[in-house]
């Protein structure tokens, strides 16, 4: 499904680093290059350029560019009714390749499946990273907070303003103390993390208030039917990463919200009474 009425569209990114084609034979060729590669053009259609002309398709690709040492990549050729010998001539021709320095053959675990062992851990912006499956967040966002109830909520409210805490200090290392570079990294990265596609639509750094929107925020999406608002672990967030902005500690108020019906959700944010 794609969001319209931002900027442009946005559309779901399938992530993976696997192949799941059940009746086909599917191999991986993870690649590595020397650090010239990162600014050299052309080097990405020199490695596709050997299947194509042998007329494989490539059904799925992906690349880890590093600016100061080796990059990696890898490639899933659909070699289904080839000689074997196709294999070993690929590899002869990758590895002849300017700026490759090496070529590793990924054969599939089992029919249909092959999977590329070679990258790990996952990095954003020099930050291990996981992926959180939608099953997994179920399990904690929802799961648990009906079987605990509102001591939970609270538990995720905290959780989250540490959350905020910390990635505004992470964002204020790329965006220095322009609030306005941090309201756009802050926006970028929320969506980059895949927990929604967020857009702060005012803010006054003098009164310490905001007002932003998020479109399907992954925390309330768990609850739609609800008669209220649902988001603890966001707004937390929220009230976390303002707090650094504003440098006083704010809170977050959701007044708007997609598990009740509204087309986005939306939270305030204003200083803390004692």
């Amino acid at each position: 499904m794609s969001l319209k009425g931002l900027k442009g569209e946005a559309v779901p990114f399938n992530f993976q680093l696997f192949v799941h084609s059940p009746g086909r034979s599917i191999y991986g060729f993870h690649f590595v290059l020397d650090p010239r590669a990162f600014y050299s053009a052309g080097v990405l259609e020199q490695i596709t350029r050997a299947f194509a002309v042998r007329g494989i398709p490539i059904v799925h690709y992906a690349v880890s560019f590093n600016p100061k040492g080796e990059s990696h990549g890898v490639v899933f050729a659909d070699l289904s009714g080839r000689d074997v010998d196709v294999v070993s001539n690929i590899l002869s021709v990758l590895r002849r390749t300017s700026h490759v320095l090496d070529v590793r053959i990924i054969s599939p675990l089992f029919d249909g499946f092959v999977f590329d062992p070679y990258f790990f851990p996952f990095m954003v912006d020099g930050e291990r990273a996981i992926i959180f499956f939608k099953r997994n967040y179920l399990a904690l966002g929802k799961a648990l907070r009906e079987k605990i109830g509102t001591g939970y909520e609270m538990i995720l409210y905290l959780a989250g303003y540490e959350i905020g805490r910390l990635a505004y200090k992470a964002h204020a290392k790329i965006a220095g103390k322009s609030p306005e570079k941090l309201i756009k990294i802050n926006q970028a990265l929320f969506i980059h993390t895949g927990d929604g596609i967020m857009k702060i639509e005012e803010y006054n750094m003098n009164r310490c208030e905001a007002t932003l929107k998020i479109y399907d925020n992954f925390e309330c999406e768990l609850f739609k039917g609800s008669n209220k608002p649902q988001s603890h672990l966001v707004r937390g967030m929220m009230a976390g990463w303002f707090s650094g902005l504003f440098r006083r500690e704010v809170t977050a108020i959701e007044t708007k919200c997609i598990a009740k019906g509204d087309p986005y959700c939306q939270f305030k944010i204003k200083p803390k009474t004692q």
